[in-house]
């Protein structure tokens, strides 16, 4: 049923939606009413020309209504494939639809049917035709009856045809036809989306012209104009952008206010470490490394990007921070993004430490699974992992306090 449903209502509570349907949803992330309506079209096709069959043109996409004449299942003679065939007319001409291997289409629509079609028109041999439209049965109301019959441009109530149609991104088991139809049902409760833009916040919604977000969203599934889509995503996009610049704010406020562990500079140490190096360091790398190692120095954390080209020693400049931290008895950690690169790092690292026999390298990755344990149950100083680090997140505990 879907009487009474409410933004947060699972989606299996919506009318045609079973275990296994809902199951489906779920590899999409839609799990309730909510995340159905945020769940934005990728982009559409555009059928709200609504064209009198007389005047179709080949190549062009648009919608055609009338009432079927016949429709009936066929099996071709040299393939063997299931068509469904139906034939429209608008009273004045007729066309031929032609579905491939849906041969239920028969037990929907039966003759005398008001439908409304909606697809690419093709020149075949036969004359105009049009293959896997779009379809919907059309629901006239007697007001509607006598505009079309004063020449209106035609039954706009759809959600498939007569329109800018949506087109989502799916998954297996689940047809834009379903989406459609779901997201449709989903509009029972868009009026629980709350609007956070208020007249009396130094933003107001009039002085950027934005859409509300109750009608953002009904325009951006089905938008009544190119004009209201474009306002639709205006509003959207200006919604999102606001909220990362938001929680890139909160970020830096909590940031600036957290305590870091001070690392103090060893300064011996990394003269001696510098001055082992094959190669002398550039006025850059040194100039990096000080800064680096100054702010490493402070009680707040370090928030700090190294740019460099490909070749320029970046590596070192982060290895010196890297060992600094070692003397003063924490762990660094080094990411890199392929297996490949971790062991090059690994090794170039532990040539450079020669002869720093308190100073431990352990390299992890997918097929060093030994270095887990042996990091985890020892004094590891310098770690060099893959980007691994990020799925056990959770269940690692690095060094962050002094040891002897």
């Amino acid at each position: 049923m879907s009487m009474g449903i409410s933004l947060e209502s699972p989606i299996k509570t919506l009318i045609r939606v079973g275990q296994s349907a809902s199951g489906r949803l779920k590899k999409l992330g839609l799990t309730t009413v909510r995340d159905l309506l945020f769940y934005y079209p990728s982009r559409y096709e555009d059928y709200s020309a609504i064209v009198a069959i007389r005047d179709l043109r080949p190549e062009t996409m648009c919608t055609v209504q009338g009432e079927v004449l016949s429709i009936s299942n066929k099996i071709t003679p040299h393939k063997r494939q299931k068509i469904t065939e139906l034939f429209v007319s608008d009273g004045a001409d007729s066309i031929k639809a032609v579905w491939f291997n849906q041969p239920y289409l028969a037990t929907q629509i039966k003759e005398g049917d008001s439908v409304s079609l909606a697809g690419k028109i093709e020149y075949t041999g036969f004359g105009l035709e049009m293959r896997a439209p779009e379809w919907e049965k059309m629901v006239i109301t007697n007001y509607e009856l006598r505009a079309r019959n004063n020449k209106s441009t035609g039954w706009t109530n759809g959600i498939h045809t007569a329109r800018m149609v949506p087109v989502y991104p799916l998954t297996a088991g689940v047809t834009n036809r379903q989406m459609r139809f779901l997201i449709s049902r989903a509009f029972e409760s868009v009026g629980e989306v709350e609007e956070w833009i208020q007249e009396n916040y130094e933003l107001p919604i009039t002085n950027y012209q934005l859409l509300g977000i109750q009608d953002a969203i009904k325009n951006i599934h089905y938008p009544e104009s190119k004009d209201l889509l474009a306002k639709a995503r205006f509003r959207l996009k200006f919604e999102e952008l606001f909220f990362l610049q938001l929680r890139k704010a909160i970020t830096r406020h909590e940031v600036k206010n957290a305590q870091a562990t001070v690392i103090s500079f060893e300064e011996a140490a990394i003269r001696k470490f510098v001055q082992s190096l094959p190669f002398r360091l550039t006025d850059a790398q040194r100039k990096a490394a000080w800064t680096i190692i100054k702010d490493c120095g402070r009680e707040v954390p370090m928030n700090r990007l190294l740019q460099g080209d490909v070749g320029s020693g970046k590596t070192i400049v982060a290895l010196i921070a890297m060992l600094n931290t070692a003397l003063n008895g924490y762990q660094a950690v080094l990411m890199a993004p392929t297996e490949i690169l971790a062991k090059q790092h690994f090794q170039s690292v532990c040539k450079f430490l020669e002869g720093w026999d308190k100073i431990e390298v352990a390299l992890w990755t997918r097929s060093a699974k030994k270095c887990k344990i042996e990091i985890k149950n020892s004094k590891v100083l310098l770690i060099l992992l893959l980007e691994l680090m990020r799925l056990y997140k959770n269940r690692w505990n690095f060094i962050t306090s002094h040891w002897q």
